[in-house]
């Protein structure tokens, strides 16, 4: 699986944001259209069998649908992820692409606390138009929502689970907030783990009623109950720039297309130690001597 963020401008200032920390100097440019649809085919090459397509916000993005439809439907599957603010407008276009699957990010079920917490007036409403409108021609259709021990606590996860009955969702996708990006120094979150297995274990009771969307959590699949954190293993993502990173939430650099072949990032990332499959565990973001390591000291 590859996460692919095609652009790196945004029309939302999230209170979360992984990508923030992310964002480089000004005189950097992003992957051209041609360069993008050269890193899809080496992917593919690869045996990428998912392409997710994020930001930024990819919908700022004016050819997207051309790097969508560049995708080689018979061998993946393709995923965006959007706060949605354009989603009904482009939803036609996206379709006529090829896309698969839409998941639309969100973090509250009203409209005020919504449009606080990402810093923009109306959000609430035009996500809520465009899955509406992405229901209409046929997209499979998926909330993203990221937690907070505060957003839990106050009973936001069950109001988006009803939010999401309520206006048809497949999935609901759960993050639980990581010390990346604005949140780099809430260590909090991670220092104590009790909350995200209570959110876990709370939300049993949804995924037991076929009348409610899916309940998928990103901390069950990326522990050790499940198949671990597939960093590095199964899953890589591409920066708007070309550098190749281990996922959204690390942003150690371990090679760029431009400069070198994907497949030779690839390999050299998959046989470092803490990537090794053998070395399989929970998110690595959450283990303090890594983060030191690779995000705090750059990799030294």
């Amino acid at each position: 699986m590859m996460s692919f963020a095609v652009n790196d401008v945004c029309n939302a200032t999230c209170e979360h944001c992984s990508f923030f920390s992310a964002v480089e100097e000004a005189h950097r440019k992003v992957l051209t259209l041609e360069q993008s649809q050269k890193l899809i085919q080496d992917a593919q090459d690869l045996g990428v069998s998912v392409i997710n397509f994020v930001g930024g916000e990819p919908l700022m993005r004016e050819d997207l649908p051309e790097i969508i439809s560049s995708v080689n439907k018979s061998l993946a599957t393709t995923i965006l992820f959007t706060n949605g603010w354009d989603l009904f407008e482009r939803a036609t276009e996206l379709k006529k692409a090829g896309l698969d699957s839409v998941y639309i990010s969100i973090d509250a079920a009203t409209a005020e606390k919504h449009d606080k917490f990402r810093q923009k007036p109306g959000l609430f409403d035009k996500a809520i138009q465009g899955i509406r409108k992405a229901k209409q021609l046929g997209f499979s259709c998926g909330i993203s929502t990221t937690m907070t021990p505060e957003s839990y606590e106050d009973g936001e996860l069950d109001r988006i689970v009803e939010l999401g009955k309520k206006i048809g969702i497949h999935e609901i996708l759960v993050f639980d907030a990581l010390p990346s990006g604005r949140y780099q120094e809430r260590l909090d979150l991670v220092d104590n783990q009790d909350w995200v297995e209570s959110m876990i274990n709370s939300a049993k009771k949804y995924n037991l009623d076929n009348s409610y969307p899916g309940v998928v959590f990103f901390a069950y699949f990326s522990s050790y109950r499940s198949v671990g954190c597939s960093c590095g293993t199964s899953y890589f993502y591409t920066s708007p720039y070309g550098d190749i990173m281990s996922c959204d939430f690390n942003h150690a650099k371990f090679g760029n297309i431009l400069q070198e072949p994907l497949w030779r990032i690839w390999d050299r990332l998959t046989t470092l130690p803490e990537f090794c499959q053998s070395k399989w565990g929970g998110c690595k973001i959450k283990d303090s001597q890594y983060r030191q390591k690779e995000v705090v000291s750059g990799g030294k």
